[in-house]
């Protein structure tokens, strides 16, 4: 049987290839010596992202690919996430993901405020109507119109411009159709 063996050795800094010795001893007297090396990792992975630069007002037309970039000194990365593209529209779009490097540890982040608008403002004319013709030089003409756009928070903007007169067309011209 055994009758004495070294103290137990506590490794708890983070490191590669830290080593423990210890020994045994049997009933008889003889002694055995073993060494191990292990390494310790106990920092999280380093997890960053670049992503399809908005406009600045914060604001992306096309789609929005985001790439990572992992890294870890000790155990190396495990998974990496792939790029992500986002291709919805949407106002203060979010995505979360994380990393993982061979100790088991993660790092995970979340990143927000993505505003993707692929479709442009709508022009609503409501005067006058789509084609009447006005004579040139004679008729006055009122336009009315409001824009509005999906995505935007404000309300939608409205406009009247009162006259527009046409001050003369070159003899022998057509009148303008509108």
């Amino acid at each position: 049987g055994i009758s004495e063996c070294s103290p137990d050795i506590v490794l708890s800094s983070t490191g590669v290839r830290q080593t423990a010795a210890g020994w045994c001893k049997d009933s008889a007297g003889n002694v055995s010596y073993a060494t191990a090396a292990v390494n310790i990792d106990l920092t999280i992975p380093v997890l960053a992202f670049s992503r399809t630069e908005p406009n600045i007002n914060n604001w992306n037309n096309t789609d929005v690919t985001i790439h990572f970039t992992c890294s870890n000194g000790l155990s190396g990365i495990e998974n990496c996430p792939g790029d992500i593209i986002l291709g919805g529209e949407g106002y203060n779009l979010s995505i979360s993901t994380g990393v993982r490097d061979y100790a088991g540890n993660l790092s995970s982040i979340t990143i927000t405020g993505i505003n993707i608008d692929k479709t442009g403002p709508v022009i609503h004319i409501s005067s006058p109507v789509a084609g009447l013709i006005f004579t040139a030089a004679k008729d006055k003409i009122n336009i009315a119109f409001k824009v509005q756009d999906n995505l935007d928070s404000v309300p939608q903007t409205e406009a009247f411009l009162v006259e527009l007169e046409d001050k003369g067309a070159p003899i022998g011209s057509w009148p303008s159709k509108i």
